[in-house]
C-alpha cells in the first residue's frame, strides 16, 4: 500500500488503522504507461483507482477527436461513475496522461467493504458530492464566462492542469481552439 493513500485516508476522512487496513488488503497496484488506457469507451466500468503517481485525462472521442472532460493527478479518484454504478457502457475514456502508478478497488471489494465498514458509505458519499461539485462549477463556468476567464479561473482553481497538461487537452477542455489559448497566454 502507498504510504500516501495511507495519509490521505487518514488525514482527509480519519479513517481508523482497522478501516484502513480492511481497504488496504483489497487494493491492487496498476502501472500504467504514458497514452495507456485505464477504461475506453463502451466499456464497463467495474472499478475505482486512486492516483498515487501521475497524471490521467478523462476524453470523449467526437468525430475521431479527443474532447477534455476532466483530469486527475495524485490523490485524486478516478473512475467512470454512471458506468461503475449501473454496469452501463462508459461513455468517455480514461487513459494515462503520465506514467501513473494507481491502487484499483474492484467493485465486488467495494461491495464487501461497505458491507464490513459502514462508515465508508459517508466517504464514497463525501468523494460523489466533490465530484458533483467540480463537475456544477465546471458547467457554470462553460456556460458563463468568457474563454480568458475560464483559463484564469483553470490558472486559480486547478493550477496543476495549467503545470502538466499539454496545451491541446487544455484548449480542448476550455472548449477552445489551441491557436486561441495560445492567444489568451501571450495576451496574459
Amino acid at each position: 500500500m502507498s504510504g500516501l493513500f495511507a495519509s490521505y485516508m487518514r488525514d482527509k476522512f480519519s479513517l481508523s488503522e482497522e478501516e484502513l487496513e480492511a481497504v488496504s488488503r483489497r487494493l491492487r497496484p496498476v502501472s500504467l504507461r504514458r497514452g495507456e488506457h485505464l477504461l475506453r469507451e463502451g466499456e464497463i466500468c467495474t472499478w475505482s483507482a486512486f492516483v498515487t503517481d501521475g497524471a490521467m485525462v478523462y476524453y470523449q472521442l467526437i468525430e475521431g477527436e479527443e474532447h477534455v472532460c476532466d483530469f486527475a493527478f495524485e490523490t485524486d479518484w478516478v473512475s467512470q461513475i454512471k458506468s461503475f454504478t449501473q454496469q452501463a457502457p462508459a461513455e468517455m475514456s480514461i487513459k494515462a496522461m503520465e506514467p501513473c502508478e494507481l491502487l484499483v478497488l474492484s467493485r465486488d471489494h467495494m461491495t464487501e467493504l461497505l458491507r464490513e465498514q459502514p462508515r465508508l458509505y459517508e466517504i464514497r458519499a463525501q468523494l460523489a458530492e466533490e465530484s458533483f461539485l467540480l463537475m456544477n462549477e465546471r458547467n457554470l463556468s462553460q456556460t458563463t464566462l468568457r474563454a480568458e476567464d475560464r483559463y484564469l479561473r483553470l490558472m486559480q482553481t486547478r493550477p496543476e492542469v495549467i503545470r502538466r497538461a499539454p496545451q491541446y487537452y487544455i484548449a480542448s477542455y476550455l472548449g477552445i481552439l489551441p491557436q486561441s489559448l495560445s492567444r489568451i497566454r501571450k495576451k496574459l
